[in-house]
């Protein structure tokens, strides 16, 4: 049984107002239990003033607010006006304000699993919807740090998309920090020669995030200081229980050949791989789109121009 406790004040009177409820959320029916006291007395709460039912719930949720309105029955008083219970989740204007922050590229900054079609590989691709659907519903109890690898050879094929969708969903769950970086400009970040303040922040964000989304890892031909800086960033980070989504072009065994063989072990510590088919979903969406627009440019084109008769 779930108690919710709400509290008013006018002068020396305090209303408790408490649902019992089973389960994690107000529901039709639940019980509503309501106590009056003095506010200089003990409140015992050993037995109600006034007993209802809750008989309307109307969800509500704007930039600033997210939750029910709760309306209900209390025997020898009638219906109450609507209370408002807090909701999970995160609101609207939390959510923008973090993608915001987050360095995502713009082009994806609102994407989420709706915008991320699998079906477009053309091949079968349940395992890897599947585990995308459950990675999500058990972020929160991932804390342990378990991290995602979503690798393909070929260019285009989806991975950065992928993972923009991933953390704007999880965004909308759960009250995180999410950043995105360029594993080059990570690397170029770490080795300006005179950091300023604001370049230390960013270092400093992005080694804490509660999610980090490490983009393009492999691409650069390192050296054995390059080496020392993403080992450093990934095992902070490993150590700390701190979420990263990984892309890349290189499987493990093509990842060996460009890093370290301790920073390639600590990226795969604790990481589930996703490989993506070897399909440029963005040449194919960019072919899918000149189509479209000579199709309009045709259409659009009257009778009265001839500059090429």
């Amino acid at each position: 049984m779930e108690i919710m406790r709400i509290k008013n004040i006018k002068g020396v009177t305090v209303m408790h107002m408490e649902i019992q409820r089973n389960g994690e959320t107000v529901q039709v029916g639940n019980q509503l239990l309501l106590y009056m006291h003095n506010i200089y007395q003990k409140d015992t709460r050993s037995k109600p003033d006034y007993v209802g039912k809750v008989e309307k719930i109307e969800k509500i949720e704007s930039a600033t607010m997210k939750g029910s309105l709760i309306t209900a029955y209390i025997d020898g008083y009638g219906h109450t006006q609507p209370f408002y219970e807090a909701g999970e989740g995160v609101l609207l204007s939390e959510i923008d304000e973090r993608r915001n922050y987050s360095g995502m590229p713009v082009s994806f900054m609102s994407k989420t699993g709706k915008d991320f079609d699998f079906n477009i590989y053309g091949e079968d691709t349940k395992f890897q919807k599947s585990l995308c659907n459950a990675y999500i519903k058990n972020f929160k109890s991932g804390i342990r740090g378990d991290n995602l690898y979503i690798y393909s050879n070929t260019p285009g094929s989806g991975k950065t998309k992928l993972a923009c969708c991933l953390a704007n969903e999880i965004l909308k769950r759960y009250n995180i920090s999410v950043k995105f970086i360029n594993v080059s400009d990570f690397i170029e970040l770490s080795f300006q020669a005179h950091k300023t303040e604001d370049d230390k922040e960013k270092i400093k964000a992005i080694k804490e995030a509660t999610l980090l989304i490490f983009d393009d890892i492999g691409a650069n031909n390192t050296k054995e200081a390059i080496d020392s800086t993403l080992f450093g960033l990934i095992d902070y980070r490993n150590r700390n229980n701190l979420t990263t989504i990984y892309t890349s072009n290189l499987n493990r065994e093509e990842l060996q050949k460009k890093l370290h063989d301790r920073v390639v072990s600590r990226v795969f510590d604790n990481t589930i791989p996703i490989p993506l088919p070897e399909v440029s979903v963005r040449d194919m969406q960019n072919k899918q789109n000149v189509e479209k627009r000579i199709k309009e440019l045709l259409q659009d084109t009257g009778d009265d121009i001839d500059c090429f008769g």
